[in-house]
């Protein structure tokens, strides 16, 4: 088992026919073939050796393999326009093109330009985070031997000098951006509020997923339904059976914990005191099984672990932790309360998220990532028509999809007619 790799599962396996515990089948529907061992353990709840053993499990029942993690995703949005093979196009043209310059540097070239709108700021100057300003002038005058078109004054470079041209524009911003305490602190609050928004999303699509899993029906004939409703009896059945043997041992393991029996003749005192240390272990013993049994332990703890985030004003982990509460305890009212609660209050925030890096992306000029902004609000808050006017203003500048941008002013024309109408 390497832990470099993540865990996927196995394409075609029938989950139903596997001998695996309600545990197992858990951790089997976390696996998204992104998620590491260290994050299923706080996924799940459980400790790293349980989330082994369970996995090493899945893998000799051939219910998973371990695949190579996906690349880390950028803090920037995608192009609006440019097509999947537009870059790898581009850069086959452009391989053939005669002009001066050795083949590592055009390459380096092709290769920048076509990241250009996919990298932050750091990570396009090539510094960390935490970098300071003399780390960063370095790191630029570095880059601009390199990409400053006047590098190669009095060469054929073709192409390549609308790229460069590009690329530097986009070195200096990024120079002048972090060189300037305040702009650096308003755009590292941009990128957190990036870093947010795509938290936030991927828990609501999940939630999303999981709803739709929940409420409807299987699909297939009465045959298999009553199939699938017998299988899923015993399954609940054979989990009953498992806690009931891990409540006995739990009581057992308590009696055998009390202070050995006094003797014979023992004064009258310690004879008492052994029989107080037994029940408070017996009832100790009871309450924790009964919790084991009905999930209500854990899902306390992740109850609290919810709380305590919100009041932190980590709206997504609060979220996150609601979800495993409520996984835990499914048919617990109060706890599903609060899941829809913390569903709603992500949700609004997703939304004011999405317009603050919004309108920080239209301050600068970054015209395809507002649009990008833009068009995410108008999906939320389909009644807004400034957040439609927004995105289609963005995307004439971008001078991206100019149907896309035609199809959005409509839109906000229809909702001023309509409010007219109504007023």
């Amino acid at each position: 088992m390497n832990l470099e790799k993540v865990p996927r599962v196995v394409q075609g396996i029938d989950i139903r026919s596997l001998p695996i515990s309600s545990k197992e089948a858990y951790v089997l529907s976390c696996l998204d073939s992104v998620m590491s061992v260290l994050e299923l353990v706080s996924v799940t709840g459980n400790t790293e050796q349980e989330v082994m053993a369970m996995l090493s499990h899945l893998q000799d029942l051939g219910a998973i393999e371990w695949v190579d993690p996906p690349p880390p995703v950028s803090l920037r949005p995608p192009r609006l326009t440019a097509p999947p093979s537009a870059a790898s196009t581009t850069k086959k043209v452009e391989a053939e093109e005669h002009v001066d310059m050795d083949s590592a540097r055009a390459k380096a070239i092709l290769d920048m330009y076509a990241r250009l709108d996919l990298l932050s700021y750091y990570d396009l100057l090539g510094v960390d985070k935490h970098a300071d300003r003399k780390t960063i002038r370095n790191a630029y005058f570095k880059l601009s031997k390199v990409f400053h078109p006047d590098s190669m004054y009095g060469k054929n470079i073709g192409s390549y000098k609308v790229k460069m041209e590009k690329i530097f524009t986009q070195l200096t911003k990024a120079y002048d951006m972090l060189s300037k305490k305040q702009l650096r602190e308003e755009y590292d609050a941009y990128l957190k509020t990036r870093e947010d928004t795509d938290t936030a999303r991927v828990l609501l699509e999940k939630a999303d997923v999981e709803e739709k899993a929940d409420t409807e029906p299987p699909s297939g004939s009465g045959d298999d339904e009553e199939k699938n409703a017998l299988e899923a009896t015993q399954q609940k059945e054979a989990a009953k059976a498992r806690y009931r043997k891990f409540a006995a041992q739990k009581l057992f393991s308590a009696i055998g914990r009390s202070s050995t029996p006094p003797k014979p003749g023992a004064p009258k005192a310690d004879r008492q005191e052994h029989a107080k240390t037994l029940a408070r272990n017996l009832m100790t013993s009871v309450t924790g099984s009964s919790a084991v049994r009905t999930g209500l332990g854990r899902s306390a703890q992740f109850l609290k672990g919810a709380k305590d985030a919100e009041r932190a004003g980590d709206l997504s982990a609060a979220m996150n932790a609601m979800r495993l509460a409520k996984a835990m305890a499914p048919d617990n009212p109060d706890i599903g309360k609060e899941y829809e609660r913390m569903r709603k209050l992500v949700a609004q925030k997703l939304v004011a998220d999405y317009i603050a890096q919004a309108r920080y992306e239209e301050r600068f000029r970054m015209w395809e990532a507002a649009a990008n902004s833009w068009v995410k609000v108008t999906k939320a808050k389909p009644d807004d028509a400034e957040a439609y006017h927004r995105a289609a203003a963005a995307m004439l500048q971008a001078k991206g999809d100019m149907r896309h941008a035609q199809r959005l002013a409509k839109k906000r024309s229809v909702w001023l007619r309509n409010q007219l109408e109504i007023g």
